[in-house]
């Protein structure tokens, strides 16, 4: 079993068991998702869980608890370990309903992550809305680093130029030329409005309720002729990385607007950064939700 459907009034979520991501979201005759076909090659990380690190660690190389861990470099042009381990697997269906189904998977043990892991998901899909639980499990002695985040690319019935966007943001990290953090952040108007041609390539720590007064729940909102989306954070998810597809393959580029809520930043087991401690026998949970209104 490759793929998985789920149904609740007008919607219909396709869930990949490769990977354990979202393949496509429609509503009505409304593609939520800018996805992919079953069977498929998937392009620019698409609807992808990204675990037990989201982004890059570059160099591959990271300290956890005083000791050096260096993971293959999976972004040559970039010199990075790139979104995890869990992206290729086949995840196994633990449950499945009409219109839920609970997966999970064992991220491989190996001597940059020797790590006993188990990453959960489980969609449960409204007729108005999708709420996206994640969970790990640490099943080692040893606390484990651990962050976690998804890559959706989403379409309001235009492409991104034609797409408005306002996040809870206030701010953004400042990135190199090779996409690496540089430790400063800098001023970034969350109300970005209009798209238009604004190349964006951006990770954004988010605003939650507790330290803004941007309103109660750290909330990103998409909007564009098909109606809009509402992207709302559980409290562990502290970043966003906005993404408009200009390094894509040229017949993706820009055709869709990637919002990904992650657990913790570019480089983040480098620098420490909003790296959750994963211990032993202690679940880690949290989770996020993507509502849709037609027009």
């Amino acid at each position: 079993m490759a793929d998985l459907e789920l149904r609740a009034g007008d919607a219909v979520l396709n869930v990949d068991t490769v990977g354990g991501g979202m393949r496509a979201l429609q509503v009505n005759d409304w593609e939520v998702l800018d996805g992919y076909g079953a069977g498929e090659q998937r392009s620019g990380r698409r609807g992808h869980i990204l675990a037990p690190w989201p982004s890059r660690i570059f160099q591959g190389r990271y300290v956890w608890a005083g000791s050096e861990y260096e993971l293959p470099i999976t972004d040559v042009k970039h010199q990075s370990a790139t979104h995890g381990l869990v992206d290729k697997l086949n995840w196994a269906v633990d449950q499945r309903e009409q219109d839920a189904a609970e997966l999970s998977v064992r991220v491989p043990r190996q001597p940059g992550y020797p790590f006993d892991v188990t990453v959960r998901v489980r969609y449960q899909l409204h007729d108005d809305h999708l709420t996206v639980h994640l969970a790990a499990d640490n099943d080692g002695s040893e606390a484990a680093p651990f962050g976690v985040g998804m890559h959706p690319y989403f379409r309001c019935g235009a492409a991104a130029d034609d797409t408005e966007l306002s996040l809870p943001v206030r701010s953004r990290l400042t990135l190199d030329d090779s996409l690496t953090p540089t430790g400063a952040i800098e001023e970034f108007d969350g109300q970005v409005g209009l798209i238009g041609g604004r190349v964006l390539d951006a990770a954004l720590p988010v605003e939650h309720a507790e330290d803004s007064d941007l309103g109660e729940a750290a909330t990103a909102v998409l909007a564009g002729p098909r109606g809009s989306l509402r992207l709302v954070l559980g409290p562990s998810f502290r970043w966003l990385v906005v993404f408009t597809g200009d390094t894509l393959p040229e017949a993706d580029r820009r055709r869709s607007v990637a919002v990904e809520p992650l657990t913790c930043p570019p480089n983040a087991f480098a620098t420490g950064t909003d790296v959750v401690a994963l211990q032993s026998g202690t679940p880690w949970t949290d989770h996020w939700s993507l509502h849709w209104s037609p027009r």
